[in-house]
Parts: C-alpha cells; structure tokens; sequence
C-alpha cells in the first residue's frame, strides 16, 4: 500500500484530489494545516505528500524544508549501516580480510579527511552517494599499506601489474593547480569545472583519456554516476597546503520573495570581503527568489562562514554548492 498525505486548506480542493487519487492501492489522509500535518509525518510514514504553498499557519515550502530534514535525521541510522555493509562488500570484493584493514582508528582517519569527522557521517556519506565505497577502500588500503610495508608482499596487493616500483607508491608531485598528485609523475593536471574544489574541499583524482588528471571534489555528483569498471582509473590527490591561489566556488539559494532580499545577502558578502564574479536570480511560479552566485575564495572556510550568516537571512528556504 501507498500512504500519500495532501496538504492543503481548500476543503474542496482537498477533496478533489483525493477523489482523483481514489484507489485500493493508496492510503490518503489529509491535513488542512502546517500544525496538523507535522503531527501526522511524525506518525506515519508516507510515500508522497502533496504539499500546497499558502497555508494558514505558515508557509508550505518552510514546512517542506522541515519535513526534509526530518527525513534526512530519520533516515541516518539507516544510512550508517548501509554505508558499513557497501564498504565491508568492498573490501571482500578486493581481496582483503575486513578485521585486517577496517580498524576503528583507520576509519576514523578517512572521515577527518573527508571532512565528516565522525564514522557514521563517514558511513551514512556512502550510504547516500556522497563519497563511494572505493574511495574509502583505497584511502584504509594506503594506511594500511603504510603501517605494515615491512611485513607484506606488495606485489600481491596490486592486480593489475606484475610488478610494483615500491619507490613509486611513495612518490608525489606538485602542480601549478595546488594540488599534490601521489604515484604518478610528469602529468597534467586541472581543477574540474563541473563541481569547482576549492582548498579544504574533500577531493578525488580521475585519469582522463588524452588530459591528465581531473581532480573533483569527492561529492560531485558526475564522479558517483562513473561506472564501477572505472575505478581503477581513480587516484589519491591532496591539496599542497603552502600554495596560496583564488578559486571560483558558485551557490544556489532559495527564498521567499520579499523586498531588499536580494540587498541583504549582498551585504553579508561584501562584509566578508568576497568579491562575486556573477549574479543571476530568478522568480519562479511560487514566488520563490532563486540565486546563483559565483565567488572568488580561497579556501572553502570562506563560503562555509558565508553560507551559515546567508541562512540566518528572513525567508532563506535552502542554500547549498552548486555542482554542473
């Protein structure tokens, strides 16, 4: 069965559409306010909302903002061991003994260098598509090659060549991009411009054909949507902290339409001292103000501090990176 919930305060409207969705197949209640419908979310779990804007005690997109993240936190602990069973697959599916290379402090090391500093953000990132498995698997791999390089057969760990340059897995460079590329020399290198990484960004190499090496930030969404017979062609990457640089790093925000909205954004990023390179807004059918706004930073500390003070701002709904 489907439960489908219908939010909307025009008694008649309200049951039109039930009416129109009339099937044994569906559960339908309904909900004529912001109040009564949070009640029943927190009771039952639906399948689809139908969610109207104007509502009598508030508005509909701020409640859908609530229910969004009331999804999200319910769905964690779900996602925590779901993201623990795709990367123990992983490790089975590459050869190793999960008690050799899943430690508790190892992982913990890959959630601090993705920027999730706990293990169930860690596991709860693989879970939803944030990072994949294989990233994680080839970062515990690393460590656990390091810590045990005096006792294991390096050629064994490696599939794909008969014979591994020891001095090679220990070899990096530095490039005019501010990145440092680990185990591979003489190589072109760019900063992608689908998803833009900016220095504290969690990033990830990928071996182009004919272009060197794209580097990602490890969220982007065109990475996660590579097949998994390209993950060879995934490497370890790093930023080289003494090299200073700009960057450009574009946002999106949504807001309820209101006068000098867009004032009171542009304020707080000229009190950052951030210069925006371009601007474009747009007003939907919901009178919802949609920006894009691309800015000049140099490390990602400088948006992360923008975007906390931009969601303090009246009628701000969502804001988030964009990634092309």
């Amino acid at each position: 069965m489907i439960n489908i919930l219908i939010i909307e305060d025009d008694f008649t409207l309200s049951n039109g559409i039930r009416l129109a969705l009339k099937s044994d197949d569906y559960i339908i209640e309904q909900a004529y306010d912001i109040k009564t419908a949070y009640e029943k979310i927190n009771c039952n779990p639906f399948d689809l909302i139908i969610l109207d804007i104007n509502l009598p005690d508030g508005n509909g997109l701020e409640l859908l903002a609530k229910i969004k993240k009331y999804f999200k936190e319910k769905d964690k602990e779900f996602n925590v061991e779901k993201g623990r069973e795709l990367l123990e697959r992983e490790i089975k599916k590459q050869g190793f003994a999960i008690n050799d290379i899943l430690k508790d402090e190892w992982i913990k090391q890959c959630a601090d260098k993705y920027n999730l500093y706990t293990v169930e953000n860690l596991y709860a990132a693989i879970s939803t598509g944030s990072i994949t498995e294989n990233q994680i698997f080839t970062r515990l791999k690393s460590i656990y090659v390091e810590k045990n390089k005096d006792k294991i057969d390096l050629d064994k760990l490696n599939k794909k060549d008969s014979i591994v340059d020891k001095s090679t897995q220990m070899r990096s460079e530095r490039h005019a991009s501010g990145v440092i590329i680990r185990g591979i020399d003489n190589v072109k290198v760019r900063l992608s411009r689908c998803c833009n990484p900016v220095p504290g960004d969690a990033i990830v190499g990928f071996i182009t054909r004919g272009r060197g090496v794209s580097v990602h930030r490890a969220d982007c969404t065109n990475i996660h949507d590579l097949n998994d017979t390209e993950d060879e062609r995934f490497i370890e990457v790093e930023w080289d902290n003494g090299k200073k640089g700009t960057f450009l790093s574009e946002i999106q925000i949504k807001a309820i339409d209101r006068p000098k909205l867009l004032q009171d954004i542009t304020g707080l990023y000229n009190d950052a001292r951030l210069n925006a390179t371009s601007l474009n807004l747009r007003i939907n059918k919901d009178k919802v103000a949609v920006i894009d706004i691309t800015f000049e930073i140099n490390e990602t500390k400088q948006l992360h501090d923008l975007i906390k003070k931009i969601k303090k701002v009246e009628g701000v709904l969502d804001i988030y990176r964009t990634t092309k």
